[in-house]
């Protein structure tokens, strides 16, 4: 049986994540030092104090998340856990590049710092945001969409869809969908995040990806603009890139991972907003939150070990 590592993005951060990786290992002190030092940021504040306005922010919630993630990674594979395949939605991407050796620590935060500040910033420039769609299918959705200027964004499971789009449309939708059985929710985020709207950011990002190292993955990952696997570093520095404009196929991508033999997953990151995914799109999976791994062992050994 396969074993997926799966990294989450935006909306898995609560304030006081990473405290105890941190408060039992030097190794992930260490990890956040050099978050820290690369971002200019003060990651552990950010992290264990919050308040969560400030680490909700994109520039700060990009780095943060990226941190943690990497720290449990470390964590997980201390303890001798090992992926067999690995995958991110959105910015979980980066983790699991680093995971796989695709990017140095070093790169990976550098990359992370830019990718926040850019997106950041068009969203000033470009003011939207984003609503999650339940209960429908993703026919229905585009369905609904047809006539408006907003777009699919993240394709989450069967009936968990997500479109960006500019506030006054998505209230239309929102109404729309009410009307027809399903549930619109808009998501408390700051921009109309993997959708045309990122468009300069996406241009910006190419540039600075160019001087970049990105190497062949030592693990097999798949992606989220093509929910397939690339091995090629140029394909994959060009994925990351049309990532920002491009809807996030989880569904899809869980559901190849699944077909190609990864039968049990494991969330590496706060919360289990991938896990609660991934239980429906494949209800006879194996699912597990990581950071219970992890705090389970904690609470045996009191502190990292592979004992």
């Amino acid at each position: 049986m396969q074993t997926a590592f799966v990294f989450p993005g935006q909306a898995s951060q609560y304030v006081g994540m990473g405290m105890d990786l941190w408060e039992k290992s030097h190794e992930v002190r260490d990890i956040f030092a050099t978050a820290s030092d690369i971002c200019g940021l003060n990651i552990e504040k950010i992290c264990f104090e919050g308040p969560i306005e400030v680490l909700n922010e994109t520039i700060n919630l990009q780095p943060a998340l990226a941190t943690v993630e990497i720290s449990m990674f470390f964590a997980l594979r201390h303890i001798g856990i090992e992926p067999d395949v690995l995958a991110g939605h959105s910015l979980g991407e980066y983790p699991a590049l680093y995971a796989a050796n695709v990017l140095s620590l070093e790169d990976t935060f550098r990359i992370v710092k830019e990718r926040a500040r850019l997106m950041h910033e068009a969203s000033e420039k470009y003011p939207g945001g984003m609503l999650a769609i339940l209960r429908l299918d993703i026919e229905k959705v585009r369905e609904i969409l047809r006539g408006y200027s907003a777009e699919l964004a993240n394709y989450n499971s069967p009936k968990q869809i997500v479109v960006s789009g500019r506030l006054e449309e998505l209230e239309e939708i929102k109404k729309r969908v009410n009307t027809v059985g399903g549930k619109g929710i808009i998501l408390n985020v700051s921009g109309p995040w993997h959708s045309s709207f990122m468009k300069e950011a996406k241009r910006a990002f190419s540039d600075f990806l160019e001087g970049i190292e990105f190497r062949p993955p030592r693990i097999p990952m798949f992606f989220n603009v093509t929910a397939s696997v690339e091995n090629e570093p140029k394909k994959i520095k060009t994925l990351m890139c049309q990532q920002l404009c491009s809807p996030v196929l989880w569904c899809e991508e869980v559901k190849n991972m699944y077909t190609q033999g990864v039968k049990r997953f494991i969330e590496v990151g706060p919360k289990k907003v991938l896990c609660g995914l991934i239980e429906r799109i494949l209800p006879d999976a194996h699912v597990y939150p990581g950071e219970e791994i992890i705090l389970n062992r904690f609470k045996r050994n009191n502190k990292l070990t592979a004992s």
